[in-house]
């Protein structure tokens, strides 16, 4: 593989640039097929290379901070270039349509996360996942406001979700924990991958579904030694 001397957010524009005009102008029978495998191709090129560069400075130590990356905004603007795709299938009557699955993220890939929504959603939950002070007891407001802000900005990806049930957990708001973790996990099987990589994509499930059944039962552990029972299977 060669490297390239692009930055990265310009090639990724010039990537997307490219296939929209191609799909909103081609009209031959096979382009929308075509179109829709180099997106295939350009997502995940640049998903493997957001991932590898968490840290753009070539001198940096990998991996680096190992903050969430900034691909969001570029995968929802390929939804939407899939959801052309197909309706051109459909309006041309090619039978082809019915094999091109519209992803579930984005309410069907409906709606486009946009670059700045995605840069501030992305500094402020780093921001409150990052400073300690956030996360005790005299600073859980504060947290959980901050949360629920990046979820505003960003309600796509579903690590703020779970962070923000856990803090509703802490505070014995059953209700509010049980619908946050929740929409976490439904947006971890949606997307079958992290957007926090400090953790794995199984792991992140994992620990969703013990803030669910923990919300549902609305108990949790009082000391440290008590998490490590929390994946119990009671019935054994």
């Amino acid at each position: 593989m060669g490297w390239c001397s692009l930055r990265q957010g310009r090639m990724l524009n010039w990537i997307l640039e490219g296939l929209e005009g191609m799909a909103l102008c081609s009209r031959h029978e096979n382009t929308a097929v075509v179109h829709v495998q180099e997106l295939a191709c350009a997502s995940a090129v640049y998903c493997w290379w957001n991932r590898c560069c968490c840290c753009l400075v070539c001198y940096a130590c990998r991996p680096g901070p190992m903050l969430p990356g900034l691909w969001v905004s570029a995968v929802s603007r390929m939804g939407r270039l899939v959801v052309s795709c197909k309706q051109q299938l459909e309006a041309a009557g090619d039978p082809r349509a019915g094999q091109l699955t519209i992803p579930p993220v984005f309410n069907g890939c409906s709606c486009i996360l946009t670059e700045q929504d995605q840069q501030a959603a992305r500094d402020l939950y780093w921001r409150v996942v990052s400073d300690l002070q956030l996360q005790g007891p005299q600073h859980a407001q504060q947290a959980v406001e901050g949360l629920q802000h990046v979820i505003t900005l960003n309600p796509w990806v579903p690590e703020p979700h779970l962070m923000l049930a856990q803090l509703h957990i802490h505070a014995k708001e059953w209700g509010a924990a049980r619908e946050a973790a929740a929409t976490a996990l439904k947006l971890f099987v949606q997307w079958g991958t992290a957007w926090d990589k400090r953790m794995p994509w199984d792991a992140w499930v994992a620990w969703s579904r013990v803030c669910y059944e923990a919300a549902v039962d609305e108990s949790w552990p009082q000391l440290p030694l008590g998490v490590l029972s929390m994946g119990m299977v009671r019935a054994l």
